[in-house]
Order: structure tokens, then sequence, then C-alpha cells
């Protein structure tokens, strides 16, 4: 007869919910960096599909959300899977605290 003991630590001072992208936005605003570290950005950005974004030029198509990490080949676009080979941009907003931004 044996016994098994599991042992855990958590930290109750990392918040149980952590903030994840919704809609191309991710919201910062009450994320402490330095009390809860970096974050993983395995989240929902916006594609824009045969599209290269530089600063914030005008783009052909709306964007669609796709999931990241994930392939572009499972999303779609008025009904139409994209192909697997091509070119596409990435993007979302991060709306951070005021205090957080720093002069250069």
């Amino acid at each position: 007869m044996g016994t098994v003991l599991f042992v855990g630590c958590t930290s109750s001072n990392r918040p149980d919910v952590r903030p994840t992208a919704l809609d191309g936005v991710l919201d910062l605003r009450s994320w402490d960096f330095d009390r809860f570290g970096s974050l993983e950005l395995s989240v929902e950005w916006d594609f824009y599909w045969e599209e290269t974004l530089l600063g914030f030029n005008e783009v052909e198509n709306p964007p669609v959300l796709q999931f990241v990490p994930g392939t572009w080949n499972t999303a779609s676009l008025q009904d139409s899977i994209f192909p697997q080979y091509g070119y596409d941009t990435y993007s979302f907003t991060v709306l951070k605290a005021q205090q957080d931004v720093r002069p250069k």
C-alpha cells in the first residue's frame, strides 16, 4: 500500500484570468508587468490577406479575425478559404495604462 501526495504551489499575487485579445484588441490597462510578468500572445489577431501594412496605410479588405498560433487556411473571407501559400499581415491593438507609456 502506498500514499501519493500531490503538492502544488500557486502565487496569490498572480490573477486567475490573464488578458486576451478580443476582436483584435488586447486591453493591458489593468495588467502590472512588474507584478505579473509577461504575457503569451496566443490571441485573436486582425488578419489581412495579401496586404502589407506599413503604419496606417489604407487596406483593400477588412481584416478577418484569426487565432494565433494557427494556420490561415482555416480562416475565410466571404465564404472563401484562403489558399495554403501567400502572404499576409497580422496586427492587433494594445491598450495600455498612461503611466506605462515611457517617453523615448
